[in-house]
Formats: C-alpha cells, structure tokens, sequence
C-alpha cells in the first residue's frame, strides 16, 4: 500500500525553494505521518496472552524467553524466563482468573457474573496455545 508520503515524494511538481511552500510541505508531511500512524494504531490487533487471555497491549505485558527477550505469545504473568510461572491445568487457570471478574467488569461495557465469566472462558480458553494439545 502506497502511504502519503511516498505518494508526496512521487510528484516533482511539488519541490521548490518558495519558503512559504516549505511550510506547506512540511504540514502535508505532519499529516501525512499522523494519518500513518493513525492506521498503525487502526491496523494493529490486540493479541491476548495464549494462556491466561490478557491483553497484550504493551510490551511490559510480555513474558520473557531464556535470553530474557519479551515472548510474544503470553504474558507476564503466566511466562517468565523461557517456563510458565505455574504448573496448572487449564481448569485450574480458569478458576484462577475468574478471581478477576470484578477487576474486568470495571473496563468493560458487558458485565459478567462469575459463573458467565467462567463459561466464556471455558468456551475460548481450549483455543489457546497452551491449552490446544490438553483439548483435543
């Protein structure tokens, strides 16, 4: 996909040494970046952590690999230093993170009971990577 500043850069007709169009140029190129950056953010997918189902919505979420590099598939919580933090089944993890029902319905326009939080999460949870071999 062609972006605007490439689409700016292709025309020749709009260099010139006019001061008041240096102006004009460095504005189209300020849009140009905010509209750019605009559909990175649009673009960008929430990943959810492939254990627990965090949002993984920045990079001090990540857990860590052996070599201490941030793992992109679970959070921080569940992952650290190339090992899951805790040796659960996938009922077990559920169980843990209904505990946090209450802290989710602060965030969210949908309010759950802990037992409608429990079925949803035994719905995605086996389409997790940690919990798919456990599942099938």
């Amino acid at each position: 996909m062609k972006t605007f500043t490439d689409a700016y850069n292709s025309y020749p007709k709009f260099r010139c040494g006019c001061p008041d169009f240096e102006i004009l140029k460095y504005n189209f190129y300020y849009l140009c970046d905010c509209i750019e950056i605009k559909q990175n953010e649009f673009n960008m997918e929430v990943r959810f952590c492939q254990s627990c189902g965090m949002p993984l919505r920045q990079t001090e979420d990540l857990g860590t690999n052996v070599d201490q590099t941030p793992n992109e598939d679970f959070c921080r919580f569940c992952y650290q230093d190339g090992n899951f933090t805790q040796d659960v089944t996938m009922e077990m993890m559920i169980e843990h993170c209904a505990q946090f029902v209450d802290e989710f319905n602060k965030d969210s326009a949908q309010k759950l009971t802990h037992e409608e939080a429990i079925s949803q999460m035994r719905e995605y949870f086996p389409h997790l990577k940690r919990w798919k071999n456990e599942t099938e």
